[in-house]
């Protein structure tokens, strides 16, 4: 064998593990980016979760005596306060599923005409709005919405309830 047969193939070697050293790199980094989307997705799904518990919360709040926006039972009208302008609570479920939830609340009145007897019927409408993220204790968080691994979610319910006719 001469001298230019085995400098040909010491270059063939160097080429081709240069080539498998790129292409273990590649793989290496396209694990590592359909981790980071693993996690993302799982992270995408528990603060979905979150929001719909800040949603399901912020309904009984709204909707239920002994909730804090809640009617007044005695009156049959809504509790002053609370749920008449925008209320905002913060549900810190970060022990359950690592995020914490701002919900607020907002009701508007409306007169919808009058019944046969002449009282007007009134129906209240309740916006609830519900933030989950896995940044600090209010959501949504702008100062940390550049990290990677920050999440936020965002459901809204609207419902009506009819008040008593007055």
């Amino acid at each position: 064998m001469s001298r230019g047969h085995s400098g040909f193939a010491i270059l063939t070697a160097i080429l081709i593990l240069v080539v498998l050293s790129v292409l273990a790199a590649a793989i290496q980094m396209l694990a590592a980016a359909q981790l980071q989307a693993s996690i993302q997705a799982m992270l995408s799904v528990r603060a979905q979760s979150a929001a719909k518990a800040g949603i399901e919360w912020g309904l009984y709040q709204s909707l239920q005596a002994g909730g804090m926006w809640f009617w007044d039972p005695a009156t049959g009208l809504p509790n002053p306060g609370p749920c008449d302008t925008t209320q905002r609570r913060t549900l810190d479920l970060v022990a359950q599923t690592g995020f914490s939830v701002t919900v607020s609340c907002t009701s508007y009145r409306y007169n919808e005409g009058q019944t046969s007897s002449g009282a007007v019927s009134v129906v209240r409408l309740y916006v609830i709005d519900a933030v989950a993220c896995n940044g600090t204790a209010v959501c949504p968080d702008n100062t940390a919405a550049g990290r990677t691994d920050y999440v936020e979610r965002r459901r809204q319910a609207v419902v009506t309830s009819s008040l008593p006719p007055s």
